[in-house]
């Protein structure tokens, strides 16, 4: 049956509790980032930043479930609280992990009617399942964006609408050194130079496989990579950024007769950026990237 899962070998239909619809995508998400040691300097844009070994802060879900009427939540959550560490197994996507229990939440209905809830579950050894490298089982057609020169697309993955404009943003400029005192009007502030902050961006990407295996494969693949130490080069069209992955965030995971959809945003931290005058390229007023029938986007080059 969709949604049944094991609690160390437990069935969850025998307390009569099921995955809702949608229920599974807060058990996708990515590992976030610990953050890591950094320098600002006044000369400089951006920030220097110690990744030479990264770590990775636990991971805490939110598991949407379902109760039928006849269900007992109470006996389930006696299950979770006998002993801290349980091995969830959740087959329907291939799924098995370790967790605790952190809370229990978001709940509705009554003895008399079919009841939702939340089961809040955290992950403390964050990278089981992350250790080596699968080789991606598909690509998909998308040239525009890179990390460390592997497209995106090599992982099967869409950059959706909106990320363009995450990318080309202007980060905030970096406030130099201020002075204001009371017997004088205003500030005096340092006016040797401009330099700007680092910005995170929030890429909209998206999978789309046609098996659970194929999936797991492209998905660890891609965060296997973003997680090495040192900086990333992240290339969008002929620009380049150093960057590092900070997390991500599953928004959207469903699978019917076998294939998935999972939609989810990477969120990068760019350390240090390049004038973006060098290249140009054109958008609609909407802000959507303007490409010919090849896809590629249309360049404005200087004479």
């Amino acid at each position: 049956m969709a949604g049944v899962f094991y609690i160390d070998g437990i069935s969850s239909e025998t307390f009569g509790v099921f995955v809702r619809d949608g229920g599974y995508s807060g058990l996708v998400s990515y590992p976030t980032m610990k953050a890591p040691d950094q320098n600002t300097w006044a000369e400089y844009d951006g920030v220097e930043v110690d990744l030479s070994e990264p770590k990775f802060d636990k991971r805490e879900y939110k598991l949407s479930l379902v109760a039928r009427q006849s269900g007992d939540i109470g006996a389930f959550i006696a299950l979770l609280s006998d002993g801290v560490y349980h091995e969830f197994d959740f087959s329907d996507i291939m799924l098995t992990r370790c967790y605790r229990m952190v809370n229990v939440d978001g709940y509705t209905g009554n003895l008399n009617s079919i009841r939702t809830f939340d089961l809040v579950l955290s992950e403390d050894d964050p990278l089981v399942g992350y250790e080596t490298r699968p080789n991606p089982a598909f690509s998909v057609e998308q040239n525009d964006y890179s990390i460390d020169d592997v497209l995106f697309s090599d992982y099967g993955v869409y950059i959706l609408e909106g990320s363009d404009a995450e990318i080309l943003k202007q980060p905030a400029v970096s406030q130099n050194l201020t002075v204001s005192t009371k017997n004088t009007n205003g500030v005096i502030y340092d006016g040797n130079s401009v330099k700007f902050q680092p910005k995170d961006v929030q890429l909209k990407c998206a999978i789309v496989a046609d098996n659970i295996s194929d999936f797991w494969s492209n998905y660890r693949s891609l965060f296997f990579d973003l997680s090495q130490p040192n900086e990333r080069v992240f290339r969008f069209i002929s620009e380049e950024y150093n960057c590092y992955l900070k997390g991500s965030e599953c928004t959207k995971f469903s699978f019917v007769g076998g294939k998935i959809w999972c939609e989810f945003t990477l969120t990068i931290c760019m350390t240090s950026f390049r004038n973006y005058d060098e290249t140009k390229v054109l958008f609609t007023f909407l802000g959507k990237l303007i490409k010919t029938f090849s896809a590629k986007s249309i360049k404005l080059l200087k004479k």
